[in-house]
């Protein structure tokens, strides 16, 4: 569960990189934002959970348009400036959810109470379909990317954005909808993850630091690899955690993206950029 939800998370991360040349900081506050619609929008408010998930991505989504054209658009292949920029956008959200949500954590009921048997083996119905929404999100969005005309457009954008252009693709466009896709699925992902742990101000920060590990241990703007490392890390911190405890799962961490940099500094399934 943790490493398709990761893998989620990490992939809209990877479409704004590959597109834009622009490290996202700001991601992990898109993913917070996320949690906050599930909060209110579920648990208080009683909307349908899938609902929910749906006004997440599209609330997100709006956001990463606003991002697109009044933030990021000068920052576009300029990763030194584009990522202080998202510095301070993802601080500036941080302190307005402070003042606007509190500091104190909030909890959000399990939209899917009880337990299911897959194989005679006893699951929380809750994690079981959170798997299958991420990893069905997963397998869209690849289908989406290399079926679909606009899908298409995207990845021609991400090898090459001056033959794109020549070829009469509009590349504003294609970036508008780029940072739009990455935080819907940044929403998506910490309503997701928001009935599994707790949401507050913070959880961005922390989960912004996994995803750019999981990016750069798949390789920079390669989507499989962003789904690959994804599962991986989430297997690390499930079983490291069960087996050794969090210290020792941040050691595994960091010791796997130095040993990939290393090794094969572009990822596992990365391309070089200049």
């Amino acid at each position: 569960m943790i490493g398709a939800t990761y893998g989620l998370f990490a992939l809209g991360l990877t479409v704004v990189f590959s597109i834009m040349r622009v490290v996202n900081f700001a991601h992990g506050e898109l993913y917070m934002l996320g949690g906050f619609v599930a909060y209110y929008f579920f648990a208080e408010w009683g909307i349908h959970y899938l609902f929910t998930l749906l006004v997440a991505a599209a609330l997100l989504g709006l956001m990463g348009i606003v991002l697109e054209k009044f933030i990021f658009r000068p920052f576009r292949e300029n990763i030194l400036g584009g990522f202080i920029i998202s510095l301070g956008v993802s601080l500036l959200v941080q302190n307005l959810a402070m003042n606007t949500f509190g500091i104190v954590d909030k909890s959000i009921p399990s939209p899917f109470p009880g337990i299911m048997y897959l194989l005679s083996t006893p699951f929380p119905k809750e994690r079981v379909v959170i798997i299958f929404i991420s990893i069905g999100l997963l397998v869209g969005l690849k289908i989406f990317l290399q079926k679909t005309k606009l899908g298409q457009a995207m990845r021609a954008v991400a090898q090459e954005r001056e033959a794109s252009i020549l070829c009469g693709i509009n590349t504003n466009t294609i970036s508008v909808f780029a940072l739009a896709f990455g935080s819907s699925l940044a929403g998506v992902s910490g309503a997701l993850l928001g009935p599994v742990f707790v949401v507050n101000p913070f959880v961005g920060s922390s989960i912004i630091l996994k995803a750019f590990i999981i990016i750069i241990v798949g390789g920079m703007g390669s989507i499989e690899g962003s789904i690959l490392a994804g599962f991986i890390l989430g297997f690390i911190e499930s079983f490291g955690g069960f087996l050794f405890g969090s210290v020792i799962v941040s050691i595994i961490f960091f010791s796997l993206l130095i040993i990939i940099l290393l090794i094969k500094p572009s990822g596992l399934l990365g391309r070089e950029y200049e």
